[in-house]
């Protein structure tokens, strides 16, 4: 994810062409975690991964059977990085908006907002699967996972999360949509300001005048159907895909599981 958070950023500065200096707080703000806030997640992820090595190793023998250092470890070490990793992603969701709700917009090219859209359906999938993940690590996961109430489970862990990932993109949307309406009430003022000299000039019998507007009226009625299909939405089509296929992935595993257990007569 660093890699991806470095690649996003860097391709979104580049496309608003900041300087130097605002280039350097815009990596510092969106890669980094505040000190502060990491000095609290650390000591607690400690404590939380050391709870949970005691209550699974209270119920799983595998873990008191192998190296218990290693056993230990595993769990001090791996839950503050996971609880670093998902604050970060949420501390960059915020960075977004603000990014957002303060870049130029120029709604005939809108690849600084894909950039950084398709960067946040990726961190929010990182989520998902950390969350799905650490469920069916549990004792009964395999158990669980033949289960009705999993497909509910999923279904409101994957809702949660695409909302989470919409709700990151409404500024931008509300902009988009806000620059959309501005542009084609100019164009529509165009057209009717050229119409206005084109009746002036046909009462006038200046027909060869009248020529020539029409010219500039088609022209300009063409910029006008050329903005209202514009798209607001502030995602690539293939973005959205990518995003909701994971998800439903599982759900699909779990129906043809259910499907083939019925065939087999399990």
């Amino acid at each position: 994810m660093d890699k991806r958070s470095l690649a996003a950023i860097s391709r979104f500065v580049n496309f608003q062409q900041h300087s130097g200096e605002e280039k350097d707080i815009l990596f510092s703000d969106f890669l980094s975690i505040p000190s502060g806030l990491a000095a609290v997640i650390v000591p607690f992820g400690i404590f939380i991964g050391w709870m949970n090595y005691q209550t699974i190793s209270s119920v799983t023998t595998i873990y008191r059977q192998v190296v218990v250092a290693y056993g230990i470890f595993s769990f001090l070490f791996t839950t503050p990085l996971i609880m670093l990793l998902v604050a970060r992603i949420i501390r960059q969701s915020i960075v977004t908006r603000r990014l957002y709700a303060s870049m130029n917009i120029n709604i005939f090219n809108l690849s600084a907002i894909y950039t950084l859209s398709r960067f946040l359906s990726q961190s929010s999938l990182l989520i998902v699967a950390i969350f799905v993940g650490l469920g069916l690590t549990g004792q009964d996961a395999i158990e669980y996972y033949s289960e009705p109430r999993f497909i509910a489970i999923l279904i409101l862990i994957f809702a949660s999360f695409l909302a989470f990932f919409l709700y990151q993109l409404t500024g931008i949307r509300e902009r988009l949509e806000t620059e959309k309406s501005l542009k084609l009430k100019n164009a529509a003022a165009n057209l009717d300001e050229i119409y206005s000299r084109i009746n002036e000039e046909a009462d006038r019998g200046n027909f060869a005048k009248v020529a020539e507007l029409q010219s500039a009226a088609t022209s300009l009625k063409g910029n006008w159907e050329t903005i209202r299909k514009l798209s607001t939405w502030p995602w690539e089509p293939v973005t959205l895909r990518n995003f909701l296929l994971p998800l439903l992935l599982p759900v699909i595993v779990y129906l043809l599981q259910q499907y083939m257990a019925r065939v087999l007569g399990f």
